[in-house]
């Protein structure tokens, strides 16, 4: 599970910016959208929503967290040797433009490890780097590693012994690059901690606009070949309303429209060239005047439904996906396309099915301030960015922080301006 995560000198964060999943102590919505973690003497929000002006950072702060994820997964893979890490500071400070950029995560491991994990970094290399697991009443750091040394307590992260050379303490060069993760490297080498927390890492999804791509809808697709998973999905998309009766999901050979020697031939060039796919049709009943049904009607998903029930069907996939098997999903613009009383319904529906044995959590941006719902959401799970008078750095606050009052209308209080933050036109 996800319980945190900052980052600092990123994009269009100067300032560091904390979104945390730790539910504050309110008790609002407590047992409906909070999953209490015993052990840790915590609560983990099921849910977060950040809201904000166009421009303010929503999408920034969403992509610094899939940026550090695909960083600690792919960054000791021997083909990125040399290479430039793909991070941006922010521009808009001369200092800062030369500073690296700073992340840091923490993660529940199994339902029980509590680790957070900090990382500073520039285009050209790592510069520290921390692993500290949480208990419930004290910390113990890991490993610490900077462009000097490192070290590593043997007992309790003894992988840290494969990283070094015969000289105590010294990164061995061949396996550590200065543009690599030790925490990378050490799940590489199938160390016990550094794997545990780069599967958990596995299990965050994030999803931007491509959402609207085929291939998201496909990936629905295939999980319906499960029965199960067929009839949870079916499920899910007619409590929508949207008025058909079944989805019928065929598997297809690309030869068939290709042929076998022209199918091969685009699979060589190009690796993600896929053989199969899949066609999906919404089946709907025709009815007559009287309302009997006469027939039924097929309506292909990619070629004649909207670009909202496309949407709505990638989703769906996902969605499922979270809850079952326990995973965080991602998602930029998530009410885009989608009516807000059905994004409404989804996240309700989110926080119904996401429990203590299946954790699934839910973080999305979106502008459509009909979720921001005292009866849907508790006050630390609505965060607003905006930009500081005359700086163009992204803030983040809750409405707890910003002590709003749990019994009043947080959409009425945020249109007539009394949280501040709200588009100004000139």
């Amino acid at each position: 599970m996800l319980l945190s995560f900052s980052l600092e000198n990123y994009r269009s964060i100067n300032e560091k910016v904390t979104l945390s999943f730790i539910a504050e102590p309110i008790k609002e919505h407590l047992f409906q959208n909070a999953i209490p973690i015993p052990l840790h003497s915590i609560s983990v929000l099921k849910s977060y929503v950040l809201f904000g002006p166009n421009g303010t950072g929503k999408s920034n702060i969403l992509h610094g967290l899939s940026f550090i994820i695909e960083f600690l997964k792919t960054s000791g893979n021997e083909f990125h040797f040399g290479e430039s890490i793909p991070v941006n500071p922010f521009k808009f400070d001369p200092d800062s433009k030369i500073k690296p950029s700073t992340f840091s995560i923490e993660v529940l491991t199994n339902h029980e490890d509590r680790f957070r994990y900090s990382i500073k970094l520039d285009k050209k290399k790592v510069y520290e780097e921390t692993l500290t697991q949480i208990l419930k009443t004290t910390k113990h750091e890991l490993f610490y590693r900077n462009t000097v040394t490192f070290r590593y307590d043997q007992r309790r992260f003894p992988e840290g012994n494969r990283l070094l050379t015969t000289s105590e303490g010294i990164l061995d060069n061949s396996l550590v690059r200065e543009n690599a993760a030790v925490l990378s490297i050490s799940g590489l080498l199938k160390g016990n901690i550094a794997l545990s927390i780069i599967n958990e890492l596995n299990k965050i999804t994030y999803l931007n606009h491509e959402i609207l791509n085929d291939d998201r809808a496909e990936k629905t697709a295939h999980q319906m070949e499960d029965s199960q998973n067929k009839i949870l999905i079916e499920n899910f998309l007619k409590s929508a309303q949207l008025g058909f009766d079944k989805i019928d999901i065929k598997k297809r050979e690309i030869t068939s429209l290709l042929g076998n020697s022209v199918a091969e031939e685009l699979s060589h060039y190009n690796r993600r060239f896929k053989k199969t796919y899949y066609d999906v049709n919404l089946v709907y009943d025709m009815k007559d005047k009287t309302g009997a049904i006469i027939g039924q009607e097929n309506v292909n998903l990619f070629t004649e439904e909207s670009v909202g029930i496309k949407k709505l069907f990638s989703l769906a996939g996902f969605l499922i996906d979270a809850t079952i098997n326990k995973k965080t999903l991602v998602i930029d613009e998530f009410t885009s396309g989608i009516h807000p009383r059905l994004a409404y319904y989804i996240i309700k529906s989110f926080h119904k099915h996401s429990t203590i044995e299946r954790p699934g959590q839910l973080l999305i941006a979106s502008h459509n301030t009909f979720l921001m719902d005292e009866n849907l959401y508790r006050r630390d799970q609505i965060a607003l960015t905006y930009f500081q008078q005359g700086h163009r750095n992204t803030t983040l606050k809750t409405l707890h922080e910003l002590r709003v009052r749990s019994d009043v209308s947080f959409e009425k209080k945020y249109f007539s301006n009394e949280f501040g933050h709200l588009p100004i036109f000139s």
